[in-house]
């Protein structure tokens, strides 16, 4: 076992094989019954369907379900990160059973590479990359089968009174404890699937750039090497020119093979990587997990950031050598060839002067640069999910509680079993919990106004810029989703403060109804006459004022969808 996972150690010591470096990905991968080899027979097939199947299908199926009987928010936000990465799992995985072919293509390539002669610090050099890469894939395997282990250990550790993972069962698995640690077992081993998968999805683009990066190098130094030679014909050395030019063109070719099958898989993860991990936080920040809990959530997101780094790094790394790439050639000893070589190679020069990056999406360069800003982004989205949230929520809240007491009011009747000085005792708790009520709407007010406003005037703008964009270029199917997304999120940023100061508005204005409402006139002249002053005190609209300008409500909401519309109309005029 250990020799099919890490290489064998027999190797004889002038045979490198690159397809080393991948041994822990295709042991991985066959557990999913694919196997990267042109001998692929039925029962393989089989296995990789049925495990599809059960797997991402309908295990995928159980966390969808799991979020219509959620009870609280905490769970739903528990639940929400697992269906997002399950859901990026196995898109990432979908795309990788399509890339066999690929692979195997890929796999001939690098063999030709390895057949080419190097000297003796050159197969060292990719020896120890080889290494290096079986190393950094069984440490992605310990990993991520390390984070469900914490997880499913964080539930055994309830005492039964919670899984792994909030997700759907077709039965009760709380009513007893065989059931309960059936449904564990179940999630464990599913859970430890879906690691096995994501350990080729993020692994094997990483793995393969590393291992073209190392004979990326090798090339460089063949042709920063070439040079006068006496004992060989003008011919021979433009040959070995030649020669050179072939390997390279290999490895772009390889190069381009990732660019086309992985950028989309890449893009995937950082969507996930930022929304999961903000998630994530939320659920830490919110409220108060316990001991485990919090290290589960700790390496959930530790997870989440490493799934991004090596392609971030190993991108990188493979565009500087591509860069380095004229240096190289123009450090050989050009001078003494012949100005036909000397032409070949300004030509070849002027060709690799291109940059080499992989675009996530097609898009998104994935460099050092690009895995900041994603940290960054996160980082801002944990920040933004409490000013955009604060002041919805506590809206939500306080009218829930005012319609309680308005109940309260309407409630009031003349009750026999009570005295008159009872009653008038009741009627002035609700005043005080009113009062309490409207305290903290002030607090809103004062707190939340301006930041409000500021929200308006940049959704207008950054909704109008973003359109302009779409209207005046032509952009890409995925730049058109890009700039789609990004203007629904702009709406949806202040629709919620629109919706829900609306709604306060609206219970206030039915305060004095609901008083009206109550059976006062069995009630004693002194309580009628604190009725009607309270009903003249609350006939004052209670709303948000943006800026303390602009009211916040759905018919501004409206007139910043039409100031929208007109700003994007001024900046793009029509000819």
């Amino acid at each position: 076992m250990l020799k099919m996972l890490f290489g064998s150690k027999n190797t004889p010591e002038d045979r490198i094989e690159s397809i080393e470096a991948f041994g822990i990905v295709y042991f991985s991968l066959k557990f999913q019954g694919m196997l990267i080899t042109e001998d692929y027979r039925l029962r393989h097939k089989i296995h990789v369907v049925t495990n599809f199947i059960f797997t991402n299908i309908f295990y995928y199926s159980s966390f969808i379900i799991q979020l219509f009987f959620v009870n609280n928010l905490r769970q739903l936000l528990e639940n929400i990160p697992m269906n997002i990465c399950v859901t990026a799992c196995s898109i990432k995985f979908l795309v990788i059973l399509r890339l066999r072919p690929s692979l195997i293509e890929m796999n001939k390539q690098l063999k030709c590479l390895d057949s080419r002669p190097m000297t003796d610090k050159q197969k060292d050099k990719l020896r120890k990359e080889i290494k290096f890469c079986r190393i950094i894939s069984s440490v992605v395997f310990i990993f991520y089968l390390g984070v469900n282990f914490a997880y499913v250990l964080a539930a055994a550790l309830s005492h039964g009174t919670k899984l792994g993972f909030e997700m759907w069962f077709p039965y009760d698995w709380h009513k007893n404890a065989f059931r309960y640690w059936l449904s564990l077992s179940i999630q464990a081993v599913f859970q430890q699937q879906l690691a096995l998968q994501n350990v080729a999805n993020d692994s094997i683009g990483v793995l393969y750039l590393c291992i073209l990066s190392a004979h990326l190098q090798i090339i460089m130094e063949r042709f920063a090497h070439i040079h006068y030679d006496p004992e060989k014909t003008e011919e021979e050395t433009l040959q070995d020119f030649i020669r050179y030019l072939e390997d390279h063109r290999v490895i772009m070719d390889l190069f381009e093979i990732i660019q086309k099958t992985l950028s989309f898989t890449i893009f995937i993860q950082f969507i996930t990587s930022i929304l999961v991990f903000s998630t994530a936080g939320v659920v830490y920040l919110r409220f108060s997990p316990s001991s485990t809990e919090t290290a589960a959530v700790f390496i959930f997101m530790v997870a989440e950031i490493s799934e991004i780094y090596p392609s971030c790094y190993y991108s990188n790394k493979f565009m500087e050598k591509t860069d380095q790439m004229v240096f190289m050639l123009y450090s050989s000893s050009w001078m003494d060839l012949s100005p036909k070589y000397r032409k070949y190679l300004i030509i070849f020069m002027q060709m690799t002067q291109e940059k080499k990056i992989i675009l996530a999406g097609k898009q998104i360069p994935i460099t050092l640069t690009t895995f900041m800003s994603v940290i960054f982004q996160q980082q801002l989205a944990v920040q933004d999910v409490a000013n955009d949230s604060i002041g919805v929520l506590y809206l939500c809240i306080l009218s829930a509680h005012l319609q309680i007491i308005m109940e309260r009011f309407a409630d009031i009747h003349h009750d026999p079993e009570k005295t008159e000085e009872e009653s008038l005792q009741d009627f002035i708790r609700c005043l005080e919990d009113h009062r309490v009520i409207m305290d903290l709407f002030e607090i809103i007010q004062k707190t939340l106004s301006f930041t409000i406003f500021i929200q308006f005037i940049t959704s207008i703008l950054v909704f109008s810029t973003a359109g302009v964009v779409y209207l005046r270029f032509s952009p890409s199917s995925t730049e058109t989703a890009a700039v789609f997304i990004f203007m629904v999120a702009e709406i949806s940023e202040i629709y919620p403060s629109c919706y829900y100061s609306n709604k306060f508005m609206e219970k206030t204005d039915q305060m004095v109804f609901m008083l009206y409402s109550s059976n006062w006139m069995d009630l004693s002249p002194k309580y009628r006459k604190y009725l009607i002053i309270f009903m003249q005190m609350t006939q004052e609209k209670k709303i948000i004022l943006a800026g303390k300008q602009i009211p916040i409500t759905l018919t501004t909401f409206m007139s910043v969808m039409k100031a929208m519309y007109t700003v994007l109309t001024v900046m793009n005029p029509s000819e």
